[in-house]
């Protein structure tokens, strides 16, 4: 894990002369998760402008009415379903519980309904994980980097997390 950001909060905490023990406590009120999709969401709009469309939809009812849920991202060009994942498990490998989830999304009636896609097709689903290796952005980058082999049309793809 990258400690880069920690450090420079704790830099920080002299210019608001907090306390290093409150600062640390501030540090887990972050949602690491949120700020990596907006981070990548960032990154996806400056690559691919208007063909990426942010979290469709946000209407709490949609679940008892038959549909799953929200995706993070979806690539309206390609149809494709994007999701963040901020894990290091996506180095090697892959959660079920993740598959499962991004699974539902992509056959969720509501979600294809809403953009023309057709309901016996298979849609293409990329997780997008942190990687310190990786490349920093997606400009004429492939999402679909690396097939998860035991699934179908399911792939990751790595981003480097930002530093200084």
């Amino acid at each position: 894990m990258d400690f880069a950001i920690f450090e420079e909060i704790i830099l920080l905490s002299s210019l608001f002369r907090m306390s290093r023990a409150i600062l640390i406590r501030l540090l887990f009120w972050i949602d690491m998760s949120k700020l990596f999709e907006l981070y990548v969401y960032s990154l996806l709009k400056d690559a691919h402008g208007s063909t990426i469309q942010y979290q469709p939809s946000k209407d709490v009812k949609r679940q008892n009415h038959g549909c799953y849920g929200d995706i993070d991202f979806l690539k309206l060009d390609e149809k494709i379903l994007n999701d963040t994942k901020y894990k290091e498990v996506y180095k090697d490998e892959y959660k079920i519980e993740d598959i499962r989830q991004l699974s539902g999304y992509a056959r969720d009636y509501c979600i294809g309904k809403n953009r023309s896609i057709e309901s016996d097709k298979i849609m293409d689903c990329i997780i997008i994980c942190p990687d310190k290796n990786a490349n920093e952005h997606f400009k004429n980058k492939e999402l679909k980097e690396t097939a998860i082999k035991q699934f179908t049309k399911f792939y990751k793809c790595r981003i480097k997390l930002p530093s200084r």
